[in-house]
């Protein structure tokens, strides 16, 4: 999470305690496998959040915060020690001083996104003012993490068409400087080798467009895929495009931006681990399947060695988009799969 998030939620977390004359509160922030972490405070002490972050800690569904979550309502518990529900919180919220809470669902859009947590000293119900104003608070803080998360989303976007423009830039060079080529071997009087030289520039086109275009219906992962390939060839690596490549659409929640950073990553990935192998060896293919029920994306390289996920773009950009990034290494070469979506394709 942004420094600049964490501590906005630092502050919106303080004020709601004040307002509403609490000991403590705190955010936590759903993540996808259904577990909530804090990640904004005022007044938890390390104990308390170091029991928090505990497994089963907490967890969609489960007991006052997470039924909060689920439901999207919210929950009020008058005397912490006596609802057997947070039996494993009772020592922790005792050492902390906290005697009752009200749990309020941190809902976006529709989206579940985590929950607030407020706390007090003395037991007893909270009044519907409070709970009222503790729900404006937690709206308050929704629209910041979704703000927060955006705003890092199209960064992500802006940096990989940022790269793809310059890939492209590139591309359009090389189109000029064979056009110049051809030019050259007509003022020469060299009409047949220019000929030649023309029909192997169709050719290899007309390969590309009938892999990557004819295959994938999306125009800018088709675009991506053509440049590359253009890429490749100028570092004398070929890639092919998979017989079983069938992509119609992305699932939701994958934007194209998104796809393409993904797509993007993944076939520099393959092109460094055979920048330094045998000409034999010098060879990517790429494949692209699935649709609205998720996406699989595919390379499989020839290159030494897999490589690390520490610091990876790739691992990255397929986090950013919740999905899944699997490396194998088998007799054919390094294989890397990317899955994205509700039910990935297989």
């Amino acid at each position: 999470m942004p420094d600049t998030l964490a501590a906005g939620l630092d502050d919106i977390a303080h004020e709601a305690a004040i307002a509403v004359s609490a000991t403590a509160t705190g955010v936590a922030l759903l993540d996808k496998t259904d577990h909530m972490t804090v990640q904004g405070a005022w007044g938890l002490t390390g104990q308390y959040r170091r029991r928090l972050a505990r497994r089963p800690g907490l967890v969609r569904g489960v007991g006052p915060t997470g039924r909060a979550v689920s439901l999207r309502r919210r929950m009020m518990v008058p005397d912490i020690q006596a609802d057997p529900e947070l039996a494993p919180w009772h020592e922790a919220a005792t050492s902390a001083g906290f005697r009752s809470m009200l749990s309020t669902p941190l809902d976006f859009e529709g989206n579940a996104l985590g929950r607030r947590n407020a706390y007090r000293s003395e037991p007893g119900p909270w009044a519907q003012a409070d709970m009222e104003l503790l729900g404006e608070f937690a709206d308050h803080a929704a629209t910041a993490i979704r703000t927060s998360r955006l705003i890092a989303r199209q960064e992500r976007q802006l940096a990989r068409l940022s790269g793809l423009v310059l890939e492209l830039r590139e591309q359009t060079h090389e189109h000029a400087n064979r056009i110049h080529g051809i030019g050259a071997l007509l003022a020469l009087g060299e009409r047949t080798e220019a000929r030649r030289f023309i029909a192997g520039l169709l050719s290899d086109q007309d390969a590309a467009r009938d892999a990557a275009i004819g295959r994938i219906d999306l125009q800018s992962l088709a675009g991506v895929v053509l440049a590359e390939i253009q890429i490749a060839a100028r570092e004398g690596i070929a890639l092919a495009i998979g017989e079983d490549t069938a992509l119609a659409e992305l699932p939701p929640g994958l934007g194209e931006a998104e796809a393409v950073a993904i797509v993007g990553h993944l076939l520099h990935q393959s092109f460094e681990a055979v920048a330094d192998a045998d000409a034999s060896r010098r060879r990517v293919t790429f494949a692209a399947r699935g649709g609205r029920d998720g996406v699989v994306f595919e390379t499989v390289d020839q290159g030494d060695r897999l490589p690390s996920s520490a610091g990876c773009p790739l691992a990255d950009a397929v986090r950013a988009a919740g999905g899944r990034l699997a490396r194998r290494r088998g007799a054919a070469g390094n294989t890397t799969v990317v899955r994205v979506g509700p039910s990935p394709a297989r």
